[in-house]
């Protein structure tokens, strides 16, 4: 007979504003964000922070899997109850007809990244064990970054919708307050059909300040902000 296998690891995943930025300015600490607060969520995806910000299992967030064609549900593994384990292993298998009692499968392999969750493992007809097929990114939209006036997020490192990896990660930048600097960002914006801060200087002041660049001149500012052709020459 044929036979299949539906392991079923449910995680779900809901945009935490804890992971941004905004929490620093909820504690009273100032200055720049640090990435860490980025990348990293305050709980795995089967539990959620209780009122004494500890991590606690939510039943809400493991589902049993639906068997289909003639399946049963088979329960591989019970959760430990301990955050990151909250959640039911359950096998959807078909009858089977090659004896398996003495086999020893392998085991699922390491956990996914918090950023990702394990698809169900797929059992080939004949075989008496599962095959793991990996991870993948959460569906939930990735965090935004808020960072504080005064400073913009800068991508530290781009997403790449791989396991581990899957969202960009951002850093908060002090914005430098050199009246030349908001000058000259606004012209570079003004390319772009927008502006960053109002500024008393004259689009010619700013096209000359482009155009002769002293050694106050924010370069850096502007490989953020503005094309390609506004980088300065080396």
């Amino acid at each position: 007979m044929f036979t299949s296998t539906w392991m079923y690891w449910v995680l779900l995943s809901t945009t935490d504003p804890s992971i941004n930025c905004t929490s620093n300015h909820h504690s009273g600490v100032s200055g720049p964000c640090e990435p860490s607060e980025l990348d990293e969520a305050p709980c795995p995806p089967d539990s959620v922070l209780n009122d004494e910000e500890e991590c606690v299992c939510a039943t809400g967030r493991c589902l049993e899997p639906v068997c289909r064609y003639g399946s049963k549900r088979v329960l591989q593994r019970t959760g430990s109850g301990v955050p990151g384990d909250c959640c039911d292993v359950f096998e959807c298998v078909l009858p089977r007809e090659k004896d398996c009692e003495d086999v020893v499968c392998p085991e699922e392999g390491r956990e996914c990244p918090l950023d990702s969750y394990r698809l169900p493992s797929h059992r080939a007809p004949g075989d008496c064990c599962s095959v793991p097929q990996g991870c993948q990114c959460l569906p939930a939209p990735c965090p935004v970054a808020n960072c504080s006036p005064g400073s913009y997020a800068r991508v530290v490192r781009p997403g790449s919708e791989k396991p581990g990896t899957c969202c960009p990660l951002f850093e908060c930048v002090p914005i430098v307050s050199d009246p030349d600097n908001w000058a000259l960002a606004n012209w570079a914006l003004g390319r772009l059909g927008t502006r960053l801060v109002d500024s008393d200087d004259s689009s010619s002041n700013v096209d000359a300040m482009a155009a002769n660049p002293t050694p106050r001149t924010p370069w850096s500012f502007l490989v953020v902000f503005s094309p390609a052709e506004l980088r300065p020459s080396t």
